[in-house]
């Protein structure tokens, strides 16, 4: 089963390799900080770049929430455009080897059109990463938990060849060169027809972006771009419990591991190899031979982590690290900050989670299913609030109405929310600020017994905050002033 290793980039490699010349000008369409980076390291090999932005230059310097924008000496060395859009942009795509589409860039808006009818070869962030990098990959697609998942390769790698992230196991499974780890949400694949990924793994398909992508199956289409151009020496690593996870593994060509609680024979058929999850232990079978892990005892325990890790067995096993160090991970590794963060508070002795990774309703009902599990008895006052994403949130809170007794909405989207929670059963508030909705929520998780609080936010975080990080970072600094 295992295939010769092999340089797993190559298609994005030549592909990039052809259209990228010295002399010649890539174009970027959209002014984020990962076009910044990227045209940094692009003008250093000497090549012209130039950058398109839809918006204002005070618009945009607005998204930065803060952060250090270009200076007006770098936006003119990368030739920022700003407030150019449509038939405005053609231009400065006349001399174009290449166009860089950002996530935010539909490929059915109008300058993806035009880059078309130019014929100019359009390649997404994470092809021109793996081009500048030109290392192996694994690539983890899917709704949620894939940075979780992320996390514990990395560790895992780090154990082995002592460098984050890089590594070069070996093993008889197989020999491993340097690689990347990259995670990729349906916008960041949307633009993408090269990636040829070593290693790609779906975490769960549960439909997003639908304000994007306008139907669950235009969704799934996406995801499947990071497994289009593997080969039958290549690893898809898929959670078969998700219906739609287990629809990308259709048509593809390469070594097929499963993961799954319930396998069911006719689809084991499909498989070349498997990770089954029993409670807290999994049992894989890669590679013709079968290896027991424990989960009991470490951080990876509730439902949502223990796919998260068994996806990670999967990949690793494919990768050839050993048996002992997956295990180690597994005890010692903690998920990153801020996805399911649970503490009791010193104070009211309530628990608390901390789960302002949350940023689409999946990952909040992930939460919510995760405290039914740890805290059946005790009802759920929920905060959460943004930038909400289109979703059946009026169907997720009918889901939850018997968990959560009281919820707190905040941010653009409060009053949507609260609509949600209204039409449901559910009593909720709107308030002004993320630092009043902490206040009224500790005030209402302790005023009666047999409550916990949880920040689930549910909802991109770009309205108050520059990322989910700083969302939580505040959570823990308001509740601890208020719980001392």
């Amino acid at each position: 089963m295992g295939g010769t290793w092999h340089g797993s980039d190559e298609f994005v490699v030549s592909s990039l390799g052809e259209a990228i010349r010295k002399g010649q000008r890539v174009v970027f369409v959209g002014l984020g900080k990962r076009a910044v980076s990227a045209a940094r390291v692009l003008r250093a090999r000497g090549i012209e770049v130039c950058i398109l932005e839809q918006q204002s230059v005070e618009r945009t310097r607005r998204a930065w929430l803060g952060d250090s924008f270009l200076s007006s000496t770098e936006i003119s060395e990368f030739g920022v455009v700003f407030d150019v859009d449509g038939e405005k942009v053609v231009p400065y795509l006349l001399e174009a080897c290449a166009a860089i589409l950002s996530p935010g860039v539909s490929i059915e808006s109008s300058v993806p059109g035009i880059l078309s009818r130019l014929m100019i070869p359009t390649y997404s962030h994470i092809e021109l990463d793996m081009y500048l990098k030109s290392q192996e990959s694994v690539l983890i697609v899917g709704t949620n938990g894939k940075t979780s998942t992320a996390s514990l390769i990395a560790t895992m790698t780090k154990y082995t060849s002592g460098h984050d992230g890089v590594g070069t196991p070996t093993s008889e499974k197989g020999t491993l060169s340097q690689y990347e780890i990259v995670t990729a949400s349906a916008l960041e694949l949307e633009a993408s027809h090269h990636l040829k990924p070593r290693v790609a793994a779906c975490v769960n398909a549960v439909p997003a972006f639908l304000e994007r992508y306008g139907s669950q199956d235009r969704y799934i289409t996406t995801l499947r771009k990071a497994f289009d151009n593997q080969s039958s020496t290549d690893f898809c690593v898929i959670n078969c419990d998700d219906p739609n996870a287990f629809e990308v593994l259709a048509g593809k060509p390469g070594n097929r591991i499963g993961i799954s609680e319930h396998l069911r024979s006719k689809d084991s058929k499909k498989l070349d190899g498997w990770v089954r999850i029993e409670g807290r232990q999994l049992y894989a079978d890669i590679f013709g031979e079968a290896q027991n892990f424990q989960l009991s005892g470490g951080f990876w325990t509730d439902r949502h982590n223990v796919y998260n890790a068994a996806i990670a067995v999967g990949i690793a096993t494919v990768l050839g690290v050993s048996n002992e160090v997956i295990q180690t991970v597994l005890l010692t590794c903690k998920p990153e900050e801020y996805r399911q963060s649970w503490i009791v508070s010193p104070r009211s002795g309530i628990p608390v989670c901390n789960d302002a990774k949350s940023t689409n309703v999946h990952a909040t009902r992930a939460a919510l299913s995760a405290a039914r599990s740890r805290y059946s008895d005790l009802q759920v006052v929920l905060i959460m609030g943004g930038i909400a994403q289109d979703a059946e949130w009026f169907s997720f809170i009918g889901e939850f109405c018997d968990s959560v007794c009281r919820a707190v909405c905040f941010g653009e989207d409060a009053s949507l929310l609260a609509r949600a929670c209204s039409c449901e059963g559910v009593e909720a508030v709107t308030v002004e600020s993320f630092a009043e909705a902490i206040r009224l929520g500790y005030k209402l998780a302790i005023e009666e017994p047999k409550r916990l609080l949880m920040l689930s936010p549910g909802c991109l975080s770009l309205d108050e905050f520059r990322s989910y990080r700083e969302r939580g970072r505040m959570f823990d600094e308001y509740l601890q002033s208020l719980d001392i």
